[in-house]
C-alpha cells in the first residue's frame, strides 16, 4: 500500500465536513514539512486560503527552510500563526 498525501479536494471535504457537524473553526497545518505538500498546481497558501474562505482560523508548524519562498503567499492567503521547529532547521537533522 502507497501513502499518498491528502489532495486538495480530500482536504476540503474533511474540513467542510468538520465545520458542519460543529467542530471548531481552527486548523493546525503540521505534517511533516507542509510547505513541500502539493497538489497539481495547488500548493499549501492555496489550502490556507480556501480554509480561511470557509471560516476557518488557520496554523501551522514549520521547519521555515522554505519560508523565504511562501511567506509572502501565506501572509496573503491569511495564516494566522507560524510555529517553527528549531531542532529541525538543521539540514544533517532533517
Amino acid at each position: 500500500m502507497t501513502l499518498r498525501p491528502l489532495s486538495f479536494s480530500q482536504i476540503m471535504s474533511i474540513v467542510s465536513m468538520w465545520r458542519d457537524m460543529g467542530g471548531a473553526l481552527e486548523v493546525e497545518i503540521g505534517a511533516l514539512e507542509p510547505l513541500l505538500w502539493r497538489d497539481g498546481h495547488y500548493r499549501i497558501h492555496d489550502v490556507v486560503q480556501a480554509l480561511v474562505d470557509l471560516g476557518f482560523k488557520v496554523s501551522m508548524t514549520t521547519n521555515g527552510q522554505l519560508l523565504d519562498v511562501f511567506a509572502e503567499n501565506l501572509s496573503r492567503a491569511g495564516l494566522s500563526l507560524k510555529r517553527t521547529r528549531w531542532h529541525s532547521t538543521i539540514p544533517l537533522i532533517l
